[in-house]
């Protein structure tokens, strides 16, 4: 039976799970959440991880980190269609140069994804994910004070869509918007049939903002529902985005398909709170390449 082990990193908190893997059934065998003390809080952020793998008895020997906030660089822009992947890595070396003057592009690690091209499209979307190699190099001291390796890094609004597309059955055969919820901001990705076709990020402080950013995304898209999760994927946000989406609106509970067992520490309490978890058990399944 594998363990596996993802945490979360947001500008506010950290969610951590153990997971355990015994072929396709998942079961939650440790769980916490702390909130952060600031930006440059990684030596208190490892005292925390610290005390949960020895408090737990964590049995996994790696960790992959969903990030969230400042310490990643997403974004997303069109290019010629036909152009190669090394053509995607300049350019986006180039975007990053915009945003990050004076800073080269060897002190950060990325990939690029193309999104799918649509018959009406005259340029090909590209998905750009980025860390600098000083935040990469401040996570694995982080972990290596926990007593662990780091596994890998991603974008936490991805993982949660690994949990969303390798367990969850809740992507219809219609247009499903995927959301995730933070204080400040709201980032959104559009399916049709399990394939990524846009995805979007802005800044929006509460969900009368949020609620405005998604009436413009809605515009050039038809979804048949949205699915949230997320720090400010509550009821109060719910409520708000249903009344001013007039559409069907859930919060993705990461403990639908991955069970959750009564008996653990603060499980009733984790369970109210289901929806700040997908990012971590997401980031979990990317350990194991889950199917």
């Amino acid at each position: 039976m594998d363990t596996l082990l993802g945490l979360s990193i947001s500008d506010e908190s950290v969610e951590v799970v153990e997971v355990m893997h015994d072929g396709h059934e998942l079961s939650v065998r440790a769980i916490g959440e702390w909130k952060r003390t600031g930006e440059a809080d990684f030596p208190a952020l490892g005292d925390r991880l610290r005390s949960f793998v020895q408090a737990n008895a964590i049995r996994a020997n790696n960790v992959t980190i969903a990030l969230d906030g400042g310490l990643l660089f997403v974004q997303t822009f069109p290019v010629e269609i036909g152009l190669s992947r090394e053509e995607w890595d300049r350019h986006a070396q180039w975007e990053r140069s915009q945003f990050f003057p004076g800073i080269s592009g060897e002190e950060f690690i990325g990939d690029v994804f193309p999104l799918p091209l649509r018959p009406t499209q005259t340029s090909q979307e590209i998905l750009s994910v980025s860390i600098r190699r000083e935040n990469v190099r401040a996570l694995r001291r982080m972990v290596h004070h926990a007593g662990l390796e780091l596994g890998g890094v991603d974008a936490a609004h991805f993982c949660a869509e690994t949990l969303l597309l390798e367990r969850s059955q809740e992507l219809s055969e219609q247009p499903t918007l995927f959301i995730t919820l933070k204080k400040q901001s709201v980032e959104w990705s559009l399916y049709e049939k399990k394939t990524l076709v846009h995805y979007g990020a802005r800044r929006a402080g509460g969900s009368t903002a949020i609620a405005e950013v998604l009436g413009t995304v809605l515009k050039n898209s038809q979804p048949d529902r949205i699915l949230m999760h997320g720090p400010l994927a509550g009821q109060e946000t719910l409520g708000v985005l249903r009344d001013a989406t007039h559409l069907p609106v859930h919060t993705f509970d990461p403990f639908r398909t991955v069970t959750l067992p009564a008996d653990l520490p603060l499980a009733e309490h984790f369970t109210a709170t289901s929806f700040r978890f997908a990012a971590a058990v997401g980031a979990a399944l990317r350990a194991a390449g889950a199917d």
